[in-house]
């Protein structure tokens, strides 16, 4: 059977076109990896492909079987003789989380060796640090599922095809999630909540790292899968945790949904319909988002690209949208780093850091903190503040007249100054230099690199200066003045890198000093 049998479900009408035409719109990318637990989703997902590219090596597909938008995308005009029928394999994840965990493994490998399918093993440690036991075991499991796609496109094994694959293309992640998984889903967040972006659910297709997931089988119900596993006489396992209902999924699985289908026999179909209007909502707050981030990241930041700064926004472009509008345009930037969406609780307090702009005030976002200065917005990582801290909490030799890159923060770097003639005069070229800010260099001495001290003064240009003041005049923000690489000789500040050179220390001809941040 090729097909999956569609005769038990109330969307029977599309479940077998939506089916083929999914499997269809994967053949884009050249290398399909099946997640297997051996259960009966991931059998029949592994069954049914397995099948279906049998059917393209038998029947080598004609042109116009292998006509849609998917393929003209990845074919270009390529001819039918130059496609390559992807190759197929399969992964395995052992949460090492029950007693038979051993036994699963040996099923997974009997299955997928009558399937002539490799399989990859791969077991991972829960970490339940406070997270409950479902998310520790996802987070896990999706771990080593980004590093098994990696692995597979660092390799990247040559075919003889004409077609050009991008990393993206080169291998897919195929789950065994169906309708009534999403059903299930979209509950649990609307529960939680949730908006627009959640109640969207489980998308049919997204990225992974640098390849993608794919969910062939969201539009086949549970009860589809069944059929087709009784049909094929497919054995499968029963993973008896999935009848824990301490587990909130397994409580609404076994509790909620069948009450909702005993009174509303369509629900599954109607719940996965309003997560597919919810996904084009949630693409079109995209699409408006995506247009105020060109305007909110206008404006010039301090430092652009650089980890000590951090990505930022533009206050003032976020203040003149709407609060709605701010709030959407604020979700989709801190998704696009990575981030958790934060709560309602959160995103008053993110507003009320945007209307404030209080330079030193600061919103914790996990292991990120949001810090406003000078009209910007900053997200920062706590791993890289972290760094910071580390890099410089001892002074380090340098060598005068030479490059120091310091791991996690920086390079200081240096270049010559003009040089002063033979019989001690600057020529008019010279002279011109030395009269600005940047020309004066550093002499020639014995340094160190480290850290700002507390109450830290020098002299420049025959004034007393703090640093602190000569860092606020130079747009140095708070976060970082703790951190930033400072010159000593001895005790003595010598230079702010990038900024000045101290007067003691200071001579046209010797060696200019810039620092860049990674």
């Amino acid at each position: 059977m090729s097909s999956l049998d569609t005769s038990h479900s109330d969307n029977n009408t599309n479940s077998n076109t939506s089916y083929l035409d999914a499997y269809k719109t994967l053949l884009k990318h050249r290398h399909w990896i099946v997640a297997f637990s051996g259960g009966l989703d991931s059998t029949v997902l592994l069954h049914s492909v397995s099948e279906f590219l049998q059917s393209l090596h038998l029947s080598q597909l004609t042109s116009d079987q292998l006509t849609n938008d998917q393929l003209k995308d990845q074919a270009s005009s390529t001819s039918t003789d130059d496609f390559t029928i992807p190759s197929l394999s399969a992964i395995h994840i052992n949460h090492q989380l029950q007693s038979v965990s051993a036994d699963w493994e040996k099923h997974c490998q009997s299955v997928c060796e009558q399937l002539s399918v490799p399989l990859t093993i791969k077991k991972v440690a829960v970490a339940n640090e406070g997270k409950g036991l479902e998310s520790a075991a996802r987070q896990a499991r999706y771990i080593a599922f980004e590093e098994q796609l990696a692995a597979y496109s660092a390799s990247r094994p040559q075919d003889n095809s004409n077609i050009s694959y991008s990393a993206e293309a080169d291998s897919v992640l195929l789950m065994g999630h169906h309708a009534n998984d999403q059903a299930e889903t979209l509950l649990m967040r609307l529960f939680r909540g949730a908006g627009t972006r959640g109640a969207a659910a489980m998308p049919m297709q997204r990225s992974l790292g640098k390849s993608q997931i794919a969910r062939p089988l969201l539009h086949c119900t549970r009860a589809d899968l069944a059929a087709y596993a009784v049909l094929n006489e497919l054995p499968y396992i029963e993973d008896p945790s999935n009848t824990d209902e301490s587990f909130d999924r397994n409580f609404v699985r076994q509790q909620v949904l069948p009450k909702l289908e005993a009174r509303w026999p369509s629900v599954v179909t109607l719940l996965n319909r309003y997560s597919e209007h919810a996904s084009g909502d949630s693409e079109l707050l995209a699409d408006l988002a995506r247009l105020d981030l060109q305007t909110a990241d206008a404006s010039e930041a301090s430092v652009v690209g650089s980890k000590a700064y951090g990505v930022s926004l533009s206050i003032t472009a976020c203040l003149d949208l709407s609060l709605k509008r701010r709030g959407n345009l604020l979700r989709y930037w801190l998704s696009a780093q990575q981030l958790n969406m934060p709560s309602t609780a959160q995103m008053a307090q993110i507003d009320n850091l945007l209307l404030s702009a209080s330079s030193g005030a600061i919103v914790q976002l996990g292991a990120y903190r949001l810090c406003p200065y000078r009209d910007r917005l900053y997200l920062l990582s706590e791993d890289t503040l972290f760094q910071l801290s580390q890099a410089l909490d001892k002074n380090m030799a340098w060598t005068f007249g030479e490059s120091m890159t310091i791991n996690g923060l920086g390079t200081l770097l240096v270049s010559e100054e003009p040089q002063l003639r033979d019989d001690g005069e600057v020529t008019s070229e010279v002279a011109s230099e030395v009269a600005s800010e940047d020309s004066v260099g550093l002499r020639e001495g014995v340094y160190t690199l480290g850290r700002k001290r507390d109450g830290l003064h020098f002299r420049y240009r025959g004034m007393s200066r703090s640093v602190k003041k000569c860092f606020n005049e130079h747009g140095i923000p708070p976060w970082l003045r703790d951190h930033y690489p400072l010159l000593y000789a001895g005790d003595e500040l010598a230079a702010i890198p990038g900024i000045l050179v101290c007067d003691n220390h200071s001579m046209v001809g010797a060696c200019a000093l810039d620092w860049q941040w990674d």
